[in-house]
């Protein structure tokens, strides 16, 4: 079915500096102090007016993850956090959570996956630091996952590999294209585990682009997927699994452009054929799915993108970035209807661009991570938390 073109509203202009121009304790950003009943919005976050969405988000004032700067050389790795997931293991008490999420210096090195353990009643890192995270996965040279590991996402209770959690993420780097391509590119692969802290890593992708076959684009005609998948998100609806990912193909003549796509699996391992879900005239399209059951509706988190990438790691990146955050729901996990076109939007301390959402259920609260930066270029890369209300 035809899906209706989402428009983007009021995304601010003004750019925020970054901490560390005065130093401060780890050198952890501190956003200014506002009424949070001021924050919750009154109209959808953003829609056209009253009554224009049945669902709005309470952001919380501070990062749930900050940005951080002149950390010892050992600990550089983890100066910019972003793609943000979180699984909490309510079958233990107290309750416990795994929090995986991409890091790298702010001097522009590889982003890797970082785990950090969660025991706190909050569900949130202390004070938003990094302090306490060990890499979890790094890029491997001559491997499928060489380049930036990025867009993580964990699902609990899909026996994936008869495992309890599954770790979804993307890759670049791999040789199977040229070598041109090979920063931007992205693939799906998997991680599983039964405690979040160990995990054992399928050799291959599981959701790749078409083979090039060696050539230096392509084949025709193009799949919505040509050149690249990120922004894996598995949910068990209906008695199916669904993937929900970003596909980005990019057209000579029209340019690059992100469309939120899905598969269906038996496994979470193999995949059926690709549909598309949503797709925008926006620049960059849509991407950045995020899928959760939750009150009998399957809800779908997206981003559309204000900025059209570029097949470049940095432009395609930053495109992701450049996003306001909808929301759609579903009976039959096939079409969605939009109950937020605008839930979160660009502003204050992330005036620079927002993106990657990811829901998840923290008892009867429906939450929300997603990342946030006050410079369009991601160096003042943040994770923000947000309770979304229905």
């Amino acid at each position: 079915p035809r899906q209706s073109v989402i428009s983007l509203h009021g995304v601010a202009a003004a750019l925020l500096g970054l901490c560390g121009l005065a130093g401060c304790a780890e050198n952890v950003y501190t956003p200014p102090t506002f009424d949070l009943t001021g924050d919750r919005p009154t109209d959808g976050g953003g829609g056209d007016g009253a009554g224009a969405s049945s669902y709005t988000a309470l952001i919380e004032p501070e990062p749930y993850l900050s940005f951080q700067s002149g950390l010892a050389m050992a600990d550089q790795w983890r100066e910019r956090p972003r793609d943000a997931s979180l699984a909490i293991f309510t079958d233990q008490q107290p309750a416990r959570g795994a929090l995986i999420f991409s890091a790298a210096p702010l001097a522009d090195g590889a982003w890797v996956l970082a785990r950090m353990p969660l025991a706190d009643a909050t569900m949130a890192p202390p004070l938003g630091q990094t302090r306490g995270a060990e890499k979890l996965l790094v890029g491997q040279a001559n491997s499928w996952f060489a380049g930036d590991l990025l867009a993580t996402s964990l699902v609990q209770d899909t026996k994936v590999r008869g495992r309890k959690l599954a770790l979804y993420f993307s890759a670049t780097g791999s040789s199977a294209f040229p070598q041109v391509d090979r920063p931007y590119v992205s693939q799906i692969g998997l991680m599983t585990s039964d405690d979040g802290i160990s995990f054992n890593s399928e050799q291959a992708p599981v959701i790749t682009p078409p083979s090039w076959g060696g050539a230096q684009a392509p084949p025709l005609p193009l799949a919505l997927d040509s050149h690249g998948a990120t922004d894996p998100s598995l949910v068990s609806f209906n008695g199916q699994l669904l993937m929900f990912y970003s596909g980005l193909s990019c057209d000579a003549q029209k340019g690059c452009q992100y469309r939120v796509l899905q598969r269906t699996t038996t496994d979470g391992v193999n995949f059926g054929p690709t549909k598309l879900v949503l797709e925008s005239a926006t620049p960059g399209g849509v991407a950045g799915p995020s899928a959760l059951v939750y009150e009998g509706k399957l809800l779908l988190a997206y981003a559309t993108l204000s900025k059209q990438p570029t097949r470049s790691r940095e432009q395609s990146q930053q495109a992701l970035l450049s996003g306001v955050i909808g929301l759609r729901s579903s009976d039959n996990g096939t079409t969605f209807t939009e109950v937020a076109s605008a839930l979160l939007e660009p502003r204050g301390t992330y005036a620079g661009g927002v993106g990657r959402p990811f829901l998840y259920q923290e008892g009867s609260k429906l939450r929300l991570l997603f990342n946030g930066t006050s410079d369009p270029n991601q160096a003042g890369m943040r994770v923000y938390r947000a309770t979304v209300f229905h």
